[in-house]
């Protein structure tokens, strides 16, 4: 019995997986945009590790 419940809790994950960000979803689609949404994250991410987040 308790397998069956196993095998039933994977199915309803797999069932309802959450769709993914809005950004993500733009950026897949609009290739373009990814790329300079990734250029523009990464730059962000230097200027956090270089002067902090105040």
């Amino acid at each position: 019995m308790a397998r069956k419940r196993r095998n039933i809790k994977q199915e309803e994950a797999r069932r309802y997986s959450y769709p993914p960000d809005g950004l993500v979803s733009i950026a897949a689609s609009n290739p373009d945009y990814g790329k300079k949404f990734a250029e523009i994250f990464r730059l962000q991410q230097q200027w956090v590790k270089n002067h902090g987040r105040s």
